[in-house]
This record gives C-alpha cells, sequence and structure tokens, in this order.
C-alpha cells in the first residue's frame, strides 16, 4: 500500500442544493453523494483551494441573510439546514 503525504493526497470537494464538505478519500466523498441533493464532485490536489472552491458554491446556494462558515472540516458535511437554524456544525 503507497503511504499517502502532502503532495500525493487528493481532496475532493461535493456539493448540492442542500450543503457541501470536502473530503480526503473518493470513498468517503462517494458515501456523502447520498446526503446531497443534486450534488457534483471536484477534485483538487491542495485542501486550500478544494476547501475555497466548495465555500463559494456555499455562499452561492445559502439565503442572503445566512452566513456561511470561513472554514470547513475534513470529512465532514455542512448543511443548509444547520446555518440557517443556527446549529453548530
Amino acid at each position: 500500500m503507497r503511504k499517502a503525504n502532502i503532495y500525493t493526497k487528493k481532496f475532493y470537494a461535493i456539493w448540492g442544493t442542500n450543503g457541501a464538505g470536502v473530503f480526503d478519500d473518493w470513498g468517503y466523498a462517494q458515501h456523502a453523494r447520498k446526503y446531497i441533493r443534486k450534488s457534483g464532485i471536484k477534485k483538487f490536489s491542495c485542501f486550500t483551494e478544494t476547501e475555497g472552491y466548495a465555500l463559494n458554491i456555499l455562499n452561492e446556494i445559502l439565503p442572503l441573510d445566512v452566513q456561511a462558515p470561513f472554514n470547513m472540516r475534513l470529512n465532514k458535511l455542512v448543511f443548509c439546514s444547520q446555518l440557517a437554524k443556527g446549529q453548530p456544525r
């Protein structure tokens, strides 16, 4: 088994009409797709690019009165309904 390091690591941004997330494993990203409606996935080689992309998508789909988070947690989905209710992510 090949050991992953910072240079060979791949990150996946997943988004849809009800949320977004950043994952470092293709299997996790595929599993998370079933919780996101009308989902899309894009591969990146850098976490900050992946996070920025996911946050931009999240800002586009959230209502104007809801603040998007400033950063994303790895391997965790952020749902619009949680942000609208003010619940912690």
